[in-house]
C-alpha cells in the first residue's frame, strides 16, 4: 500500500514479563469478552483540539471508576484528526503519547481499555478516497501496542454508516488481515453497519477463521425516549419528545425481542457479543432512566453479553456531572445492583 504512516519513535510503556501475555490459541473470546463485563464510555471524544485537561480530569477518575465496579473503559478517540493529509498521514506525537498515557493509567489499576477510532465522517462520506487513510491508521496502531496485553482492545470504527454501509464488510477484512500481522490473538470490537444497529448483524460477514472478535451494537430504543430534547440528534423531532416515560405499552416485550435477537445471531455465529452502548439524555426523568437502564443491563447479563454505558463525563447522559463533581448514584446502582 503507498500511503503509510510514520512511524514516530516512543518511549515504550515498561511492562513485567506478566504483563507481556497473550491469549494463548486455544483460549475462548469468550472470556476475553468478559473483561468487558461492565464497561463505561468516556462520553466526549478525544482529539487533538481538545487534549486539555483531558490527562488530569481522566486520571483522577479512573479510579472512581474501579471502586464503583467497572471493569473496562471504552475510550472514544478521534484519530483522524490526529493526522496530516501528506502521502505519509502522520500522526501526532504528543497525542499518540496522550493515549499512551491513559493507557497505562488503565493497566495500572487493572481496567481493562477500548481503543475506539470514533467519529471518522470523511470515511463515512468518502470511503474510496479515505479508506487508505484507516488501513494505514491501523497498521500503525497494530504496530505500536503489539507489545501491550491484550486487555487493550481494538475497535476498528465506531459505527459505521453513510456511504461506507456498502463497502463496511470488505474494509473489515482488509483492516483485521493488518491487525493480525503483529496482534493475531488480540481482541478486536466490530459491528454492524447502519450505526451498529442491531437489526443490521445479518449482514455482518466476518472472517470465518478469526476467532477472536467481539461483535458489538448499539441500544439506544426508543429513540423518543432516549434522545428526547437532544436536538443534535439526526433523525425526528426530539423536541417534541420531551416528557415521554417509559415503559409504555409494548416497550418491554420490543426490547426484550431485540436481545433475543442479537443473542439468536450469536449463538448462531459462534460470536461473543458486546453491547457497547445503551444510554438515556439526561433530560428524560429520573425513575424512567433508572427503569430503562436497569431492564438493558438485566437483558443483556441474562444473554451473557458484556455491556457498556454511555457515558461518563459527557455533557449529556452522564454518571458524573461536573458543575456540582456529583456522580448519579440511582443510574450507578441501576446498573451495578442486581435484582
Amino acid at each position: 500500500m503507498k500511503n503509510k504512516i510514520r512511524v514516530i519513535p516512543l518511549l515504550m510503556i515498561l511492562l513485567s514479563k506478566s504483563e507481556l501475555y497473550a491469549f494463548k490459541p486455544d483460549s475462548s473470546i469468550y472470556l476475553a469478552n468478559r473483561l468487558l463485563a461492565k464497561t463505561i464510555n468516556i462520553g466526549y471524544v478525544i482529539e487533538p483540539e481538545k487534549t486539555a485537561g483531558v490527562k488530569d480530569s481522566l486520571f483522577k477518575q479512573f479510579g472512581k471508576l474501579k471502586d464503583l465496579g467497572f471493569t473496562a473503559v471504552r475510550l472514544p478517540i478521534n484519530w483522524y484528526s490526529a493526522t496530516d493529509t501528506s502521502e505519509n498521514l502522520n500522526i501526532q506525537e504528543s497525542f499518540v503519547r496522550l493515549i499512551d498515557q491513559i493507557v497505562e493509567r488503565a493497566r495500572v489499576l487493572h481496567l481493562s481499555l477500548i481503543l475506539d477510532n470514533q467519529s471518522d465522517e470523511q470515511l463515512m462520506n468518502n470511503p474510496a478516497i479515505y479508506g487508505a487513510r484507516i488501513m494505514a491508521l491501523w497498521e500503525y496502531l497494530s504496530d505500536h501496542y503489539k507489545r501491550f496485553s491484550d486487555s487493550l482492545m481494538f475497535e476498528l470504527l465506531a459505527e459505521p454508516h453513510g456511504n461506507l454501509n456498502s463497502s463496511w464488510n470488505s474494509l473489515i477484512n482488509e483492516l483485521l488481515q493488518r491487525v493480525r500481522v503483529n496482534n493475531p490473538h488480540r481482541p478486536v470490537i466490530v459491528g454492524p453497519a447502519n450505526f451498529n444497529r442491531p437489526d443490521f448483524l445479518n449482514q455482518l460477514q466476518l472472517p470465518a477463521g478469526d476467532r477472536y472478535i467481539i461483535v458489538s451494537f448499539h441500544q439506544y430504543n426508543p429513540v423518543k425516549f432516549t434522545m428526547q430534547g437532544e436536538t443534535w440528534f439526526p433523525f425526528g423531532k426530539p423536541l417534541e419528545w420531551l416528557g415521554t416515560v417509559w415503559p409504555q405499552k409494548g416497550d418491554q416485550e420490543y426490547l426484550a425481542g431485540l436481545f433475543d435477537r442479537v443473542d439468536t445471531w450469536a449463538k448462531v455465529n459462534h460470536r461473543p457479543v458486546f453491547l457497547g452502548e445503551f444510554g438515556v439524555s439526561s433530560m428524560a426523568d429520573t425513575a424512567s432512566a433508572v427503569r430503562w437502564i436497569r431492564f438493558n443491563r438485566n437483558e443483556a447479563d441474562k444473554k451473557g453479553f458484556s455491556w457498556g454505558f454511555w457515558s461518563c463525563f459527557g455533557v449529556e447522559f452522564s454518571l458524573f456531572h461536573a458543575e456540582t463533581q456529583s456522580w448519579n448514584t440511582r443510574f450507578i446502582e441501576a446498573l451495578m445492583v442486581s435484582n
